[in-house]
């Protein structure tokens, strides 16, 4: 299985071309996602999908990050990511290993819906206004 490292991916695409506004990834069956500390100024698509595991830790989504229809046969680790200006959506997902949220912040929405946490999730804990929001009403969350 393969792995793509995102920081990487992001910037040998947006030297070829600053003119997209979303950068889409679909029906790809790899090992995982990775990315320690990664700016991304373009929205970030990823669906369809099916990963043996998601790292994004440290990363700022400016300009959004939507995850949807994708299952995760392990964990899903989004630690200390967020800082978005537009909102960041997981939706349809299935995580079979633990979903990490330490030291997210998200300042516009935040929305979680229609996704399975098998192997448990610390979402109550770290994404609560004012420690992991920047105002209550980006919270838009349905476990």
């Amino acid at each position: 299985m393969d792995t793509i490292n995102l920081s990487e991916y992001y910037k040998n695409f947006s030297k070829k071309c600053d003119c997209y506004n979303s950068i889409i990834i679909s029906g790809l069956n790899i090992d995982k996602i990775i990315d320690y500390g990664g700016i991304y100024k373009h929205k970030i698509i990823i669906k369809d999908s099916i990963f043996n595991r998601i790292y994004l830790e440290a990363c700022d989504f400016y300009e959004g990050l939507i995850i949807r229809n994708c299952k995760i046969n392990n964990g899903f680790d989004f630690s200390c990511s967020g800082h978005n200006h537009k909102p960041i959506e997981f939706t349809n997902l299935e995580v079979n290993g633990f979903f990490e949220t330490f030291d997210v912040f998200f300042s516009n929405i935040i929305k979680i819906e229609d996704c399975q946490f098998k192997g448990g999730h610390n979402i109550d804990v770290f994404i609560n206004y004012p420690s992991g929001v920047s105002d209550p009403k980006f919270r838009q969350i349905k476990l």
